[in-house]
């Protein structure tokens, strides 16, 4: 994403290529955190996610989600916790 910011294109996401990716960011995550949660992520690129029960539900854009976990944005409660990839 920075990348295509830097040259100004735009950037073209799939949901198998890089849906997947993010499903393994997503499951890393939680494993990280530890904690139930449901995650919704939006985009060409996402996907829904319940890692255990109850818990937050958080609804963000697959590229966004990935920006927080990589600490390249701010991310509160859950969402703070990185993944480095």
């Amino acid at each position: 994403m920075d990348i295509a910011a830097a040259t100004g294109r735009v950037p073209v996401l799939t949901s198998r290529h890089d849906g997947t990716l993010i499903a393994d960011v997503a499951t890393e995550w939680a494993g990280r955190h530890g904690q139930p949660c449901t995650l919704r992520l939006t985009g060409p690129a996402g996907g829904s996610f319940e890692f255990g029960v109850g818990g937050p539900a958080f609804e963000i854009d697959a590229t966004q989600f990935c920006r927080i976990l990589a600490g390249r944005a701010a991310g509160d409660g859950l969402l703070g916790m990185p993944v480095p990839f």
